[in-house]
């Protein structure tokens, strides 16, 4: 049974969310889409790049480099509204600003995607150094399809390779779907 309901309502939603998936192969996480309730759990990804700042400086993506401090504001990269998930592979800490000046659009992968995909490495490798709680860093690894371990042993061209070969797909999945793909931070 579907929590909240009872009786034959479930057997709608079932019917439903199977039509829906069949139909809409490309649309990433079509159910939390449905339920509409927008709740974000940030939780672990303030917990992950918490650690980060904590052995890091946190340089901005979107701002040439400026360092934040901890009034950051998580962004996802391919947007909520796109994605409907907080998965850290997706979270990155920008001003407050510019995630609502980005709002619903994708960053320019042209400028921003490599700088996007290192500053994941780069927190990745800190703090796996300092965490013992490999659950923390679970996304990566269900992302990479890969262990930790493994992953830490990526290259930085290799792991480069790995996140664009996934990534940008879903960028162009995004595009097909009408969302904006060229933001660029102007100040």
């Amino acid at each position: 049974q579907v929590a909240g309901f009872h009786g034959p309502g479930w057997l709608v939603l079932m019917a439903l969310d199977s039509y829906l998936n069949k139909n809409n192969p490309n649309v990433p996480n079509i159910q939390e889409k449905l339920k509409n309730d927008n709740k974000r759990d940030l939780t672990i990804g303030r917990r992950f790049w918490n650690i980060y700042l904590n052995i890091h400086p946190l340089r901005c993506i979107y701002c040439d480099g400026k360092i934040l401090h901890d009034n950051y504001s998580l962004d996802h990269y391919l947007p909520w509204s796109y994605c409907s998930h907080d998965y850290l592979w997706n979270l990155i800490p920008t001003r407050k600003e510019i995630n609502s000046s980005k709002s619903d659009s994708i960053p320019s992968s042209e400028v921003y995607l490599n700088k996007f995909i290192f500053t994941q490495l780069n927190a990745l490798r800190a703090v796996s150094e300092v965490n013992l709680d490999n659950k923390l860093l679970e996304d990566y690894a269900i992302y990479f399809n890969d262990s930790i371990e493994s992953i830490l042993d990526y290259g930085r061209e290799k792991f480069l390779i790995e996140y664009r070969n996934r990534l940008i797909p879903q960028i162009q999945i995004a595009k097909n779907m009408g969302f904006r793909t060229d933001y660029t931070y102007y100040k």
